[in-house]
């Protein structure tokens, strides 16, 4: 198996989605475990301190990723993440970390209360926003659900294989109700008129998704080479064709010319560049 570069661990790290199972409660961590979790006897007098100098429902939600290497300690409750960067008490007080997660606490409920889920998941952490939205669909009006999916899409960069491909089917039948959705559609319409068909192009590594699960495509070879060289990987380039009319999305945010399509409307795929070889 390739060895991940710095880089590479550095933005997946910041990046990828938060996983419950692989945090431990500070408050599990004492003297007969510490080293275990390799940490120092340092570290175990700070969370002693803490736990004596600051309110217990904010201490019992701040965990340890031990396979972190920047961001060691998170407080992580409900919908609210925030990254501590040293667990020393004047480290704690510099940073006011109590003021902000009360003030972070309080904007998300409020959110909540007046259901403007929008501001909701613009605040959020991207690490958090799939899984939200996932946890959430449900109780986002009609008029919001499309909107908010493309944002939360938009500034996510892992966790797209939780999104099943009979889920997006039943949720791309909702992007009627949105403006901008048809802003997005009329711009792609109007570019390629004279088109009834579109040729896409994928950038895959040993990390993506299979084709048959995947949905996103470029209309921009260059997009798709990046994302198959990203990190320095070598991977593959995938060539393939779409009627027009058959394309769910359209984004040009970041210049990637992305295009949304669901995996049986893909035809005539083929490998166009092998970086393998």
């Amino acid at each position: 198996m390739r060895k991940e570069s710095v880089n590479t661990i550095v933005f997946r790290e910041s990046h990828e989605n938060v996983v419950a199972k692989e945090l431990i409660p500070i408050k599990s961590i004492n003297y007969t475990n510490y080293k275990s979790y390799n940490l120092d006897s340092k570290s175990l007098s700070e969370i002693k301190i803490l736990k004596l100098e600051i309110p217990p429902d904010i201490f019992n939600y701040i965990y340890y990723q031990p396979s972190a290497i920047i961001n060691r300690f998170i407080y992580l409750r409900n919908y609210v993440y925030h990254e501590i960067f040293s667990l020393n008490i004047d480290a704690w007080e510099m940073f006011r970390y109590e003021e902000v997660i009360r003030y972070k606490e309080e904007i998300f409920k409020e959110s909540i209360l007046s259901g403007d889920y929008k501001s909701f998941f613009a605040l959020m952490e991207k690490k958090l926003l799939i899984d939200a939205y996932l946890k959430l669909i449900n109780e986002i009006s009609l008029e919001q659900k499309y909107d908010i999916f493309t944002d939360v899409y938009i500034r996510s960069e892992y966790g797209f294989d939780k999104f099943s491909i009979e889920f997006l089917k039943d949720l791309f039948r909702v992007r009627l109700n949105s403006k901008d959705w048809e802003k997005r559609i009329e711009k792609l319409n109007n570019k390629y008129s004279e088109q009834s068909s579109l040729v896409i192009y994928r950038g895959v590594t040993d990390q993506s998704n299979s084709l048959e699960q995947s949905f996103s495509w470029t209309l921009n070879i260059e997009v798709a080479e990046f994302f198959a060289k990203r990190f320095d990987s070598k991977g593959k380039v995938y060539r393939a064709r779409v009627n027009l009319l058959d394309v769910i999305d359209y984004f040009e945010y970041r210049n990637e010319a992305e295009v949304l399509v669901l995996p049986e409307s893909v035809k005539e795929i083929r490998i166009y560049r092998d970086f393998q070889i």
